[in-house]
Formats: structure tokens, sequence, C-alpha cells
């Protein structure tokens, strides 16, 4: 393998490890967002155990399911009660682990057979 490849490899692993550490010993991730394409930060830190504050809007709820506390993007006094309810131990543990089951239905097999059958109906 070249080196300039290596290189490479190594900087995306390093961020990848800093990503997971950081999720994982995060309060939570705060995550307002007025509009989001699929939802990935928050699957990344429901994966990596980090409780999930987030808007319900856009792709967000479908990502989120359950498994997140819900604010609008517009509410401070929302996020801070949000904020809090995440430092509470029973919320903490219930968001964490409700996190961690949603993270693990969003698969690439699963993103793979249905990317194939929207091509399969697509071709007929």
């Amino acid at each position: 393998m070249p080196v300039e490849t290596r290189k490479v490899l190594w900087t995306v692993l390093s961020v990848v490890i800093v990503l997971v550490v950081a999720m994982g010993i995060a309060l939570a991730l705060a995550y307002p967002s007025r509009y989001e394409g699929f939802g990935l930060p928050i699957l990344e830190a429901m994966a990596c155990g980090c409780p999930v504050i987030t808007c319900r809007n856009s792709s967000l709820p479908e990502v989120g399911g359950d498994a997140a506390l819900y604010v609008d993007p517009d509410d401070v006094e929302g996020m801070r009660q949000a904020l809090l309810q995440a430092l509470d131990p029973e919320t903490r543990s219930r968001l964490v682990a409700d996190g961690l089951a949603r993270a693990a239905t969003f698969t690439w097999q699963e993103t793979a057979r249905a990317i194939e059958d929207i091509l399969s109906k697509l071709r007929a």
C-alpha cells in the first residue's frame, strides 16, 4: 500500500477514534437542526452510547424514534430542560439503551437491500 494511502487511512481512523471517544463521554448530543437530509450525526451519537437531544423535523424523528429527546430548534428553555433531563440517571440510562438499540436497526446491509428493492421496482 502506498505511503500516501496509509497516511489518509490513518487520518480517517484517528478522526473516527476521536469521534467515538468524544461521543462516549459527552453528556448528550444537542443537535437543534432545522433540516437534515438523513440525520447521521444523531445516529452516530446513539451508536456511541450518547443520549440525543434534537428536533422533531425533517428526517430526525425517523432516525431518532423514541430514543431521543425532542425540542423546538428555537426553544432555548426547552433545550435547557432537555439537558437537565439527560443528567437524570434513569433518563440517561433509558436514552443510552434505546439509542444503542435504535442505531443497531440501521445497517449497511439493510440500506443495500432497500436500494436494491428501489432499483428493482424502477427496472420493472
